[in-house]
């Protein structure tokens, strides 16, 4: 009879026990938890995910942003050095001095476009890479608030920069130096055909390129501050080739842009 109740005693024990660890052990889960304020203009439901979430969010998606933005630079700086490749064989072959000139003034215009992608490249890929460096280096007592803040800042950064990158000054930049790419060729050698054949085109590929533009980090910052990490974030939906085409009478290149 004893030894039955002694039985039920230590059952009982056994299951108090393990009901006191499994709260215990829930407790310590809760407090391993760091709660950061929300980034600027961002919901209060933000606070409630952990820091470490929210930190390595932010680090997937630039990471992946970056590495859009990457192939769209590498993309661009392609097609223009293909067309100053063009503009320079040409002035290469023709015989007229009016010719090269037309061909020379091409290639000059085509190899802005190069540096401005090599002055003035999008943040994200330079952030992308800062961070990972950070986050690499950061000792474990680092305070991870302090580390989210930091990330926060190039999220917002990155977006801005986008941002600018298919607002209208870039437009308006795009037109007028094109529309002075043809008044040099107009007024300058008073080849005002060839103007039009070279400012057009240049106006439309301009347009192109800031259409094509990835905007990862201005989706990314939408999703972030309303707390949406787990939302499907939007896919970059262009694809573009530059394919060489020869012929008997004639050479060059074919852009074309899928969506």
């Amino acid at each position: 009879m004893w030894n039955h109740k002694g039985n039920q005693i230590r059952n009982a024990s056994l299951s108090y026990a393990l009901v006191l660890s499994s709260l215990v052990a829930a407790f310590g889960d809760a407090r391993a938890e760091t709660h950061c304020r929300t980034i600027a203009g961002g919901s209060s439901s933000l606070e409630s995910i952990d820091a470490k979430v929210r930190l390595q969010w932010i680090d997937k998606r630039l990471r992946h942003g970056a590495r859009n933005a990457r192939l769209w630079a590498w993309g661009w700086a392609g097609i223009y050095s293909g067309l100053v490749t063009y503009e320079l064989i040409t002035s290469a072959v023709v015989n007229k001095q009016a010719d090269k000139n037309d061909a020379y003034v091409g290639a000059a215009a085509s190899s802005v476009g190069v540096l401005v992608l090599a002055i003035l490249p999008l943040d994200i890929m330079r952030d992308q890479r800062w961070l990972e460096r950070r986050l690499k280096k950061a000792k474990p007592d680092t305070d991870p608030c302090a580390l989210l803040a930091e990330a926060e800042g190039l999220l917002l950064r990155d977006a801005k920069g986008e941002e600018f990158g298919t607002g209208p000054l870039v437009h308006a930049g795009s037109f007028i130096f094109n529309i002075g790419v043809g008044l040099v060729l107009g007024l300058g050698f008073n080849h005002w055909t060839q103007a039009a054949a070279t400012a057009l085109p240049g106006i439309v590929i301009g347009e192109i390129q800031a259409f094509t533009q990835p905007l990862d980090a201005v989706h990314d910052l939408a999703h972030y501050r309303a707390g949406m990490l787990d939302a499907p974030t939007k896919k970059w939906p262009l694809m573009w080739s530059l394919i060489p085409t020869v012929g008997k009478d004639h050479y060059g290149a074919s852009f074309a842009l899928g969506f």
